[in-house]
């Protein structure tokens, strides 16, 4: 496979098999609040 990027996605993806949704929302939420803290709002 010569698809690094698409491999990557995959993997991450496929990481996250058999979590609940819940416990998925509040891992993108933490994620999302991590990444707001180091590089804040921007528009």
């Amino acid at each position: 496979m010569l698809d690094f990027k698409g491999k990557a996605k995959w993997d991450g993806w496929n990481s996250k098999k058999g979590m609940s949704k819940e416990a998925a929302m509040e891992e993108y939420i933490k994620k999302a609040e991590e990444l707001i803290q180091t590089y804040g709002l921007q528009s």
